[in-house]
């Protein structure tokens, strides 16, 4: 067994993603209208999927069982008006792909509290497992550490993003060994309303960590960590990065690719 979303969720991502990514649909302005259905679904178990808890998506993104065909069908009619062959499909399916938005320029928005990245499957898994972890252990003794391993492109940085948003209200920080994402991030915040050292406290390099006292962050999540080195700038400061993240931090959360390539000071 394996965790894994809600359907609703999942069409509702999906046509998230279709809308940040299909040229098409942004060019035509193809309005999406998410929806489950789940036709081989037993009855008895509705109350599993479809219940209070679940509330806010199933009213954004509809759920149907095998015998709430009607309800589907209505649900179809009210936005779909006359067939076209498949052709908006087909110009989906071949069109350009384009993304509307990067995730260093919508960083502000999400500070701000909006939904900007809508994460999909695995991502959605992985974030809302390790969000769980963090709130049941955040006030309790301790120490947590957390690899998530994921080739490029799985959204490692989106989902590292995300949680640093989401317990901002936290002692985190986003921690990489390479500057240049931090940089990026860092200027798209100093130009908005953030104050310098609020900035900077959410961006942090892996080297900064050897006088750290233990427990000296609520939660560090590191992107690149295959990249972490043992010691610390030219003369070899510290004993190991990692280790010395671990201590500094409650919880650390470690995104990791095994098959990424690395240079030979990493």
């Amino acid at each position: 067994m394996r965790l894994v979303t809600h359907p609703s969720y999942q069409a509702y991502s999906y046509a998230k993603t279709i809308e940040n990514f299909s040229e098409y649909v942004q060019l035509e302005k193809i309005v999406l209208h998410p929806c489950s259905y789940l036709h081989n679904y037993q009855e008895e178990f509705r109350g599993e999927i479809d219940n209070s808890f679940y509330n806010h998506i199933v009213s954004i993104s509809p759920l149907f069982l095998k015998h709430d065909t009607l309800k589907l069908r209505e649900f179809i009619k009210k936005y779909i008006k006359k067939p076209d062959d498949g052709e908006i499909l087909y110009q989906i399916d071949h069109g350009k792909i384009r993304p509307s938005k990067a995730l260093q320029d919508t960083l502000v928005s999400m500070l701000e509290g909006n939904e900007e990245y809508y994460m999909i499957d695995e991502q959605k898994v992985v974030y809302s497992s390790i969000k769980s972890i963090i709130e049941k252990n955040i006030d309790l003794s301790g120490k947590h550490t957390i690899i998530v391993e994921g080739g490029p492109g799985t959204g490692k940085s989106v989902v590292a993003i995300n949680l640093l948003v989401n317990f901002r209200h936290l002692n985190a920080s986003y921690v990489t060994k390479n500057s240049a994402p931090r940089n990026v991030y860092f200027e798209k915040l100093r130009r908005g309303k953030y104050k310098w050292q609020y900035v900077k406290n959410l961006f942090k390099s892996s080297g900064v960590f050897v006088d750290s006292s233990t427990n000296e962050f609520d939660c560090l999540f590191v992107d690149e960590a295959h990249r972490l080195n043992r010691k610390t700038g030219f003369f070899g400061k510290g004993e190991n990065q990692i280790k010395e993240i671990i201590n500094a931090a409650k919880i650390s959360v470690f995104f990791i690719d095994e098959n990424q390539r690395v240079t030979t000071k990493d």
